[in-house]
């Protein structure tokens, strides 16, 4: 097969561009002008000759259609599927000139996916052409990109050829089509934590950051031994079963023993896993510090930089007691671990503490961290476990949410203690004085909780700060319920998505 004389890459790049240009005038239902305009600057491509002739035809223009068609033939060179073959084969074999010329010819006579422009690029790179490699990326920016997971190997070849912002486009690129691979995203998260100047490059460093972690973790630390540990907790006696968990709670509730349900997940590995020493991680100092401070200003709506470092270790601390002092502990459920890819890496890198931290013989029931929601769905506004009661105690941020109680659910006394809610509610109240929440408001709450007799129930939807809330109750001698984003719902708020419409359907309490 012979070789065409290819033209040089920059001359290559403004032809092409010229020819994407005449793509965007044929979308649609071009008109006859839009088919000249096409053809007049897309004179390059056969497929854009063909395609101006036959609405330049379906105008009657029938001699200026024959033109364009007979211009299109003597565009030379095999077809492009066939060029693309050879192109990769030759890239294969180590000829990026064989390669880049075939490739070249290819994107001349089809409409390219970003994707090849991407690839030319790093063929470019690899030969040391930086300039070129940057000009073609800036070309393919303005290409379709359709083949993602060809974009993500054209971004490993530029981080491979040591082009380290070039591959961050290429990643961010892919990243903004879908792509959301494990492997990928632990490759771009890597590639910008190692670069502070690389992070402004997607529109959320931060997501990327909590997605990127999430991938590395879920393919360093033994995913299918957590799912299997899961999966034999809940078949076991240990497990308390959505149907079972009323019945569960309203014995202990008569039995009036200090008890508390805590519940954990994402937000509290994540915390975790850049708070405590002795957390099982894997995540570099400048993940930490993105994951942490995203998350710490969704909670809390301050800077945790401004946190002493011993308060927060602190914290730490007592949120794992927490943890282990649980009666009821509810936990990713092995279904979560499998399915939801977005979390699974925390989830089973908290699993694996939670076997730690819950290895002491102590007699501990588990149930699913997504059941406060369930639990609403079966039961309406927990009225089975709350109605009538002389008292309950509420934690959260919701001050009218007490009275609403007191009335619906005819209990005698219902005590608020008032917390700033997390960003999700989105309210003006709330961003006033959502930085007081830690450590102000947490210090002056845990001095001033009274339980005013053993087995007193409280509700606790308050966060990460929940898990020691309910623990200090239990200590006190009360009953603890962490509730969470429940207490949104019965105040009309959806604060956390598809997980909690269903718990709404019953409407606000």
């Amino acid at each position: 097969m012979p070789t065409p004389t290819a033209p040089d890459t920059l001359s290559f790049l403004d032809t092409l561009l010229a020819i994407e240009t005449a793509w965007a005038e044929l979308e649609g239902e071009p008109d006859l002008a839009a088919a000249r305009r096409a053809a007049a600057v897309g004179r390059a491509s056969a497929q854009i000759l063909l395609r101006a002739a036959e609405i330049v035809g379906r105008h009657g223009e029938t001699d200026e259609a024959r033109g364009l068609l007979e211009e299109g033939l003597r565009l030379d060179g095999p077809p492009a599927p066939l060029q693309l073959a050879y192109a990769a084969m030759l890239d294969d074999a180590g000829d990026r000139a064989g390669a880049r010329t075939w490739l070249i010819g290819a994107m001349l006579r089809s409409r390219p996916d970003a994707a090849l422009g991407y690839r030319l690029a790093a063929i470019e790179a690899e030969g040391g052409m930086t300039a070129i490699a940057t000009a073609v990326v800036d070309a393919a920016a303005r290409l379709v990109c359709n083949t993602i997971d060809e974009t993500v190997a054209a971004g490993r070849r530029l981080r491979d050829a040591g082009q380290a912002a070039l591959a961050c486009r290429v990643f961010a690129r892919a990243f903004a089509r879908g792509a959301r691979d494990w492997h990928f995203l632990a490759d771009y998260g890597s590639l910008v934590a190692s670069d502070a100047s690389l992070a402004a490059i997607p529109d959320d460093a931060a997501q990327l950051s909590v997605l990127a972690t999430n991938a590395r973790l879920a393919l360093l630390n033994a995913r299918d031994e957590s799912v299997q540990a899961a999966h034999l907790r809940e078949a076991s006696a240990a497990w308390v079963a959505r149907e079972d968990l009323g019945t569960f709670i309203l014995e202990r509730l008569r039995r009036r023993e200090p008890f508390s349900w805590v519940r954990v997940g994402d937000g509290e590995a994540r915390f975790l896993a850049c708070a405590d020493p002795s957390f099982p991680a894997g995540i570099t100092t400048a993940e930490a510090d993105i994951i942490v401070r995203h998350l710490w200003h969704n909670w809390f709506g301050s800077d945790i930089a401004e946190v002493p470092a011993e308060r927060l270790r602190a914290l730490a601390t007592r949120t794992c007691q927490a943890i282990a002092k649980a009666d009821l502990l509810g936990v990713a459920s092995a279904g979560r671990l499998i399915h939801d890819r977005n979390q699974a890496g925390y989830c089973g890198l908290l699993e694996q503490h939670i076997r730690t931290l819950t290895d002491d013989n102590r007699e501990r029931r588990f149930t699913d961290a997504l059941f406060n929601y369930t639990l609403n769905e079966l039961d309406p506004f927990y009225a089975r476990l709350l109605k009538g009661r002389d008292f309950v105690g509420l934690i959260g941020p919701h001050p009218e949410l007490a009275e609403r109680m007191r009335d619906r659910l005819a209990i005698g006394e219902v005590r608020s203690w008032d917390i700033p809610g997390e960003g999700g509610l989105d309210r003006d109240r709330d961003k006033a004085d959502r930085g007081l929440h830690f450590p102000l408001v947490y210090d002056r709450l845990l001095s001033e909780l009274a339980v005013p007799y053993r087995g007193a129930l409280f509700l606790v939807a308050g966060g990460l700060l929940a898990k020691v809330y309910c623990d200090h109750i239990r200590d006190l001698g009360g009953i603890a319920l962490d509730i969470g984003a429940v207490a949104d719902a019965w105040m009309g708020y959806n604060s956390r998505g598809v997980v909690q419409k269903l718990s709404m359907q019953a409407g606000v309490i």
